[in-house]
């Protein structure tokens, strides 16, 4: 699984598209909270653990005093 672009999640069972809402961030002294809800769709076969992880890394990756703090929510419409 890897973020490709523009809100597009590639793994190797398919090409999922998601968006990103509430987005906010809280800093503090030592680091960075970096909150947010990623909408999947319920079709997506990507599991949550595995997209709220590789997500995760990849903001810690930009800057190591980030932690993500994300939901992942399944669009039912």
């Amino acid at each position: 699984f890897a973020v490709v672009e523009d809100g597009m999640a590639a793994s190797g069972i398919g090409l999922c598209e998601f968006t990103l809402h509430d987005f906010r961030t809280v800093v503090g002294p030592t680091h960075t909270n970096v909150l947010f809800d990623v909408v999947v769709p319920f079709t997506c076969n990507i599991r949550d653990e595995e997209i709220q992880a590789t997500i995760c890394k990849a903001i810690t990756n930009l800057d190591a005093t980030y932690r993500c703090v994300l939901m992942v929510d399944r669009s039912y419409v």
